[in-house]
Parts: C-alpha cells; structure tokens; sequence
C-alpha cells in the first residue's frame, strides 16, 4: 500500500498528521487497517477501505448488494462483482481498469488480435475478471465461462450475465467429482489442496465433448486455469484442441498437497499439437501458446516475450 504525497502540502493538518502518523507507523496501521476489516462489520470493513482509498485518490469504491449477498466494486459507473470481502479488496485494490491490465498482461493478451465476433472459453473463471480485458473487444455473448464454485458462479452471473456460463469444471471425463473449496485464496480445485473449508460435489465435462455437441468450428482463446488440475483439461481437449487460435494456461505449483507444478505437462501436451508459445511469465507460470496451422505467423517473428525474467 502506497499513499502519493505529492501533494500533501495542500491538504489540511488534520490529514498531514494521518499522513506522519502512517509514515511512523506503517507496520502497525497495517495490522490496525486489516484487523478492522477482517473482523468488525461489513459496513465498517467497507468504511475503511473507501477512506483508504479517498485518501489515496483513487476512484473505485467498494459495496455490498444486499439482493445479491456479493460485494462489488465501482468504478466509472461500473460494477464488477466479488464474494470473499479480503480476496476482493486484494484483486481489486487499484480499481477495475488496473485489475483488467494487470490480468491481461499476466497472459500476455494483448499478443492476440481480437475481433467482435471471436470465442473465447474461460476454465476456471472465478469471478469472470478475464471480461474486464475482453470488453469492447468481443461480444460477450461469445465469452463461455467454466467455473465448478458455487459462490464464484453466482458471481459470473452478475459479471458476465450476458455470456454462457457453466456451473460445472472441465476435466477428462464426464463424470461426477469432489470439488475442494478454497474461496479466500481461489485455490478451490478437483485435486484435493493442502487446506480447504468443505468439498462438494460437481459435474465435469470434457473440452472435446462440448465443442462436438455445440459445433464450434474456431475459438480465439481458451485459457486454462484449473489449479493444479490442468493436465486433465488437456487430456480431455485432445481432439479438439485443434479449432483454438490461441492457449493461455496457468501451470504454478498447485497440484494436490504437495503443490506441483503442471507448466512442464501443459508445455509439452501443446508443443507435440503443433503450438508455439509466443510469451511465457515465469513468475505466475503461465504461458501463451499459438496455433501455428491457424495462424499466418509472420517470417520476421521468432521472438518468444518474456515476463519477469530473462530470455
């Protein structure tokens, strides 16, 4: 957490002694700021955060719809909607554009050239954030959402209501599987986590059977997001992986108890399918991968981008 004081000579006494009192103290107005709004009222909690904010200058405000039971953020006249009150005060600390930046370029998006008319598939979409990049650049009709939590699907309704969104996960077979929760820090997966709250049970269904059954010839971008359960996706998108333009995957070490990593299976899986990956973030372990029989790759270009490291 930052404060601008660029400018704090015109500010009144009052808010230059807070300003002295938090540059004294940082450590403890820290634990003072997250202690409130981890433990007193939701109106409080949301108190705080929004005097943060105005005091720091920033536009977003948070709230809490009572209809829906879901937090949201504003931002410009928008609201994008969240469940767990510290994640989203996390994600959506700078406000909506920045959290739809930021996201965009931890998959690299802006390498893909979209149009109003692409398909984009979402697994494991939590709360819908990959929308944020991908307004005004399809139609939301086009964006088809995959997210198994209960929670994080009432909130895609509200975020991407427009889109086809699926309460269910994607895996290798269709089949019914126990689901582990883990909202607070989105690390719910099929694989059962070092810790969760409670599991469920869910449906999964295979990329290749709904691409048959829906007929879709081309999809722009498919990203793959399923937290440590990644290398089923795959191996249930086998066939079909072959209509999609563009792979974003995310392959850190969250696979099971003992927190594996999937990158090295999905690099391989998409390597041996005629892909090429065009950008890699080895600090988040995602990558983006083309389609090199669908895509006119330009001669001059044999770069591969880099995030967070060195080539």
């Amino acid at each position: 957490m930052t404060i601008d004081f660029a400018d704090e000579k015109k500010m009144n006494p009052l808010i230059n002694y807070f300003i002295e009192i938090y540059r004294l103290h940082k450590r403890f107005m820290f634990w003072v700021i997250n202690s409130i709004e981890e433990h007193s009222s939701r109106s409080i909690a949301l108190q705080t955060r929004n005097l943060i904010n105005k005091l720091k200058g920033l536009n977003h405000r948070f709230f809490f719809d009572e209809s829906a039971l879901l937090y949201y953020v504003e931002e410009k006249g928008r609201k994008h909607y969240f469940g767990n009150k510290r994640r989203g005060f996390q994600i959506y600390y700078y406000g909506i554009d920045v959290r739809a930046q930021s996201l965009g370029q931890s998959y690299m998006l802006d390498m893909v050239n979209f149009f109003h008319e692409d398909i984009v598939i979402d697994c494991g979409a939590n709360y819908a954030d990959i929308i944020l990049f991908l307004n005004g650049r399809i139609k939301q009709e086009n964006y088809i959402t995959f997210e198994p939590g209960t929670e994080e699907f009432s909130v895609i309704s509200k975020n991407a209501p427009h889109s086809k969104n699926f309460n269910m996960g994607l895996g290798d077979q269709n089949i019914n599987r126990e689901f582990f929760l883990n909202t607070e820090n989105a690390d719910s997966s099929i694989i059962e986590p070092p810790t969760y709250s409670k599991s469920i049970n869910v449906r999964l269904t295979n990329f290749d059977s709904f691409i048959k059954d829906n007929g879709i010839s081309r999809i722009k971008l498919f990203k793959v997001e399923a937290e440590g359960f990644e290398p089923e996706v795959l191996k249930g998108a086998s066939e079909f992986i072959t209509v999609c333009e563009y792979v974003a995957i995310d392959g850190g070490y969250e696979r099971g108890k003992t927190q594996e990593e999937t990158f090295s299976y999905q690099v391989n899986f998409l390597l041996r399918r005629n892909f090429e990956m065009i950008g890699v973030n080895l600090k988040q372990g995602r990558a983006l991968f083309r389609n090199k029989k669908l895509i006119n790759k330009d001669p001059e270009d044999n770069t591969t981008t880099l995030i967070d490291g060195k080539l």
